[in-house]
């Protein structure tokens, strides 16, 4: 994203992408799933979603869906090449884990290097709401740490959290 702020003219270039996707996670394995018609939906037995901890009576519902999309590796982040503490990681939603990690691969994708790159490198982000802070971190919460787990889990702050971590400079 590159703007000239004197003059209100502002243009973006795409420099690079990153992806994951349920059964692909890049955006190349995502484009070969399409062109190969591979359904990418995991679809699950009774038994599966009751040792899962679904509610035997909902899984028995006629309008019940046993599918959904699954990300592979969600669980992998490595917060400690992010320079994240293991503890803020628990606290932060999985969909800014999986942001960060798809924001870095986008810029190697690109071959540019916050730290050396001469202009600036914007964000634009967006995530759905989710439960996690409330099923997740809050069971957990330690008295000092409401504020981080808010910031961790609040979709607001998802651009500016992957700008700090990468060490971009420009609008997020």
């Amino acid at each position: 994203f590159k703007c000239d702020w004197s003059s209100d003219v502002c243009s973006s270039d795409l420099i690079g992408m990153a992806g994951r996707f349920p059964g692909a996670g890049t955006v190349e394995a995502f484009w070969q799933n399409v062109l190969n018609s591979v359904e990418s939906i995991s679809f699950f037995t009774p038994s599966e979603l009751e040792a899962a901890g679904w509610d035997p009576a909902r899984v028995a519902s006629p309008d019940f869906v046993a599918a959904r999309g699954v990300l592979e590796g969600a669980d992998e982040f490595d917060a400690g090449f992010f320079g994240i503490s293991p503890r803020d990681a628990e606290l932060m939603d999985p969909q800014h884990r999986l942001f960060v990690e798809c924001a870095h691969a986008a810029l190697e994708d690109a071959g540019c290097d916050p730290d050396r790159h001469p202009g600036w490198i914007g964000v634009i982000a967006g995530c759905g709401d989710n439960s996690y802070l409330h099923k997740h971190v809050a069971p957990s919460l330690r008295e000092h740490e409401g504020d981080q787990a808010f910031i961790g889990n609040e979709k607001d702050f998802l651009a500016l959290r992957v700008s700090y971590l990468l060490n971009l400079r420009g609008p997020s």
